[in-house]
This record gives C-alpha cells, sequence and structure tokens, in this order.
C-alpha cells in the first residue's frame, strides 16, 4: 500500500494494515527480526515520501543493525533494506553516498547469490553514470537492460528500464528521442500505472522537462499543456523532484515570451531543491539563472552553482541543462 500510493505523506490504506499487524502482535515486538524489519521498513518509507530523508536514513540503519544484532546477515532482507538505503540517497541527491550504498547492496547481493533484483541494481548503476557525466556508458547500459529485457514480453522492469532510457536521452540532448520514448513508455506500460505510484513525481518531473525540451526543439507533438499536467501531478505527489518541475516550468514560460516569470520560477527551484536537500536541481537551477542574468551577479551563480555541484559529487555535465532561448526563437502567443 505504501509503495502503490501515488499520494504525499501518510497513506490511510497501509496505516490501517500497520494498526492490524500490531494488533495482531498484541503489542509484543515480533520475535523474528524480518517481522520486525518488515514493520520499520514502513516508517523508513513514510519519512522519505515527506522528504524527510535523514529520518528514512536514520531508521534504515537500525533495521540493519536489527538483522546484523539477529544473525542475519547475507539474508534476502537485509538485502531489501540496502537497497532502500540506497534509494534514499539518490533521491536526496548525495551521489557519494549512494555509490557507497550500491556498493553495500552489491556485496550482499553478491554474497546472498541474488539474481531477482539485478535489474533494479543495473538502473542503479545507469542512474551513477549520468549522475557523474558519463552519458555514453549510461546509454551502453540502458541498450543492454533492453537487451535482456525485450519490450516483447511486458514487465515492470522493462517499464522502469524505458522511463530511465527516456531520462538518458534527454540528459544527452536528444529532445526528440527522449519525447518519443517517455510517450511510447506511458502508453505501453499503462497497466503498470507508471504515474500512479510513489516514485511517480521522479517520473511526472522528467515527463514535464521533457515535454518542455520538445516544445523548444520543435517537436510537433510535444504540448505545453500536457508539460503544465506533468508538473501539476509531480507537485501533488511525494517530493522526489521538486525543483526539476519548476525549472521546466520556468524554461516553458521563457519559451512562451514571459523571461521575468521564468528568473522567478528558478530562482524559486533552487529555493525549493535546497528545502528537501537536493544541492543538485539547486545548482542547476543557480547555474541556468546566472547564465540568464549575465553580467556579474550571472558569473557569481554560476561559478556557485558548479562548486554545489562538486559537493553534492555529481558532474558539471548537469549545469548545461538546457540553453537559453535566444529572443528570435521565442513563441510570442497571441
Amino acid at each position: 500500500a505504501t509503495l502503490g500510493s501515488a499520494r504525499r505523506g501518510t497513506v490511510p490504506l497501509a496505516a490501517r494494515y500497520r494498526a492490524r499487524g500490531d494488533a495482531r502482535l498484541f503489542g509484543v515486538p515480533a520475535a523474528k527480526a524480518d517481522v520486525r524489519v518488515a514493520a520499520r521498513l514502513i516508517d523508513s518509507l513514510s519519512a522519505w515520501r515527506t522528504g524527510n530523508w535523514e529520518e528514512g536514513a536514520r531508521i534504515a540503519e537500525s533495521m540493519l543493525t536489527m538483522l546484523a544484532e539477529a544473525g542475519q546477515t547475507g539474508t534476502h532482507p537485509q538485502l531489501v533494506t540496502l537497497m532502500t538505503r540506497t534509494e534514499i540517497e539518490f533521491y536526496r541527491q548525495d551521489i557519494f553516498a549512494f555509490e557507497m550504498q550500491l556498493r553495500r547492496c552489491r556485496a550482499v547481493a553478491s554474497e546472498l547469490g541474488e539474481a531477482g533484483m539485478r535489474c533494479q541494481f543495473d538502473l542503479l548503476e545507469v542512474i551513477l553514470a549520468a549522475a557523474r557525466g558519463e552519458i555514453d556508458d549510461a546509454e551502453a547500459r540502458v541498450a543492454e537492460l533492453k537487451r535482456v529485457w525485450p519490450s516483447s514480453v511486458r514487465t515492470f522492469q522493462r517499464m522502469l528500464i524505458d522511463s530511465i532510457g527516456s531520462n538518458v536521452r534527454a540528459l544527452r540532448g536528444d529532445a526528440h528521442g527522449a519525447h518519443a520514448e517517455f510517450q511510447r513508455s506511458l502508453h505501453e506500460h499503462r497497466a503498470y500505472r507508471p504515474l500512479g505510484n510513489m516514485y511517480s513525481g521522479f517520473s511526472a518531473a522528467w515527463g514535464a522537462m521533457i515535454e518542455v525540451m520538445a516544445l523548444r526543439a520543435g517537436v510537433p507533438t510535444a504540448s505545453a499543456r500536457r508539460a503544465r499536467y506533468y508538473a501539476r501531478l509531480s507537485d501533488a505527489l511525494p517530493p522526489l523532484a521538486p525543483g526539476r518541475v519548476l525549472r521546466a516550468l520556468a524554461y516553458l514560460a521563457e519559451f512562451e515570451g514571459n523571461e521575468g516569470h521564468a528568473l522567478e520560477l528558478l530562482a524559486r527551484a533552487e529555493t525549493t531543491a535546497l528545502g528537501v536537500g537536493h544541492r543538485l536541481d539547486a545548482a542547476i537551477a543557480r547555474y541556468q539563472r546566472g547564465l540568464r542574468l549575465g553580467g556579474n551577479e550571472g558569473e557569481a551563480l554560476m561559478m556557485s552553482a558548479s562548486a554545489l555541484v562538486a559537493e553534492a559529487g555529481a558532474s558539471n555535465v548537469w549545469l548545461d541543462e538546457i540553453p537559453r532561448v535566444p529572443p528570435s526563437r521565442v513563441r510570442r502567443l497571441q
């Protein structure tokens, strides 16, 4: 229920299930460590559904300690907990910590001989390569995953692969390809509700960005209305990428000729991203605002943005997210 809900904050159905489970235990902590960990996993997920990464990480580490004390290292419960711990670092955009946690996951998976979660691990490696600015490597990894998980067989894994693949195309600057793949993925994998689960705020934010990139690149099927729909959707979901949503709206405003509003939105994007600990998103917004302001102020913003990206452990490639629209190409709405 927690993973399947797209709403922000506490999930009432999950809370009811949790209460029923506690009642069955008669208020006594479960004797088995894996049962106690399952209950704490809900607490960890609930924390980072609201952007409380520190609390989510703290609970996940306590779960790992609980399993170690029970002698359950090198087990599936430990691996699932480590995966949750790794995702927290990804979603709070601490690339150094993300890489460290991913290595912990890989070590336990190797010890356990676990192959069932291999696709998730491989996708996290794609994301890590992209964060480092290694776009060629990320694209090669996506291509290999598509070979292993063919589109002829509809799977949840293939939905994730196509979604991440469209993001990598966007990072490459391939607006046409990213837009086509994102739209195709939504249609082909609609049975898996790609915009209707806990992680959908991340997907919808990328959808808004890709839609605006496509508009600016002249893709005939791109739509400002659709971009705003994705933005509204992401805004109502767990805050996995609020800064990206505001940047997409800023680039849309600029494309429509409202450069003043675009600058306001970029400033809000930076503040909002910092509010949820997203240093990479904050740095991109700061850099793009500096790029548009120009002069000494703009140069200072761009320099501090580069420092912030390095602090997050990411590549400066991310800063060049989207070029400023030349005045001659601005679309003036009638």
